[in-house]
């Protein structure tokens, strides 16, 4: 069984251009960093403005959050970022949404459970305090 874990951004970033894991700064972010490089499984990064970013592309620095956008830009996001995770879900059978927003997954689990992938999202429903042990407690093993 393959996993795929897809790690939503932060607002917190650098000042500077870097490659997308280390652009970003937020908490919740770096111990979700953290827990996936740990486990050695493929991930990218959930960008409200780029869509699906792979960890080592360079990114500006940018103020784009996901859940400020309209419905209509929210839509789009949507249907451009499953486009992106479909060709990379060669023998994946797993998707790992680690986000702390709706926004960034719950367009996305349905359209990848009708592709035959099992979608989990463990961050759902719980405060971002929460969050943040949980990876925090997976990122420490």
């Amino acid at each position: 069984m393959s996993e795929l874990y897809l790690v939503a951004c932060s607002a917190s970033k650098a000042c500077q251009a870097k490659p997308a894991k280390e652009l970003y700064k937020g908490t919740r972010f770096c111990y979700a960093r953290c827990y996936v490089e740990r486990l050695g499984h493929k991930w990218f990064i959930l960008s409200g403005k780029h869509g699906l970013v792979c960890p080592d592309e360079v990114l500006e620095p940018y103020d784009c959050h996901l859940k400020q956008q309209s419905k209509q830009y929210q839509k789009e996001w949507n249907q451009q970022v499953f486009l992106q995770v479909k060709r990379c879900l060669d023998g994946v059978t797993s998707i790992i949404f680690l986000a702390g927003e709706e926004e960034y997954y719950q367009g996305l689990v349905d359209p990848l459970c009708w592709h035959g992938r099992k979608v989990s999202t463990p961050l759902k429903g719980m405060n971002k305090g929460d969050q943040v042990s949980w990876l925090k407690e997976k990122c420490n093993g």
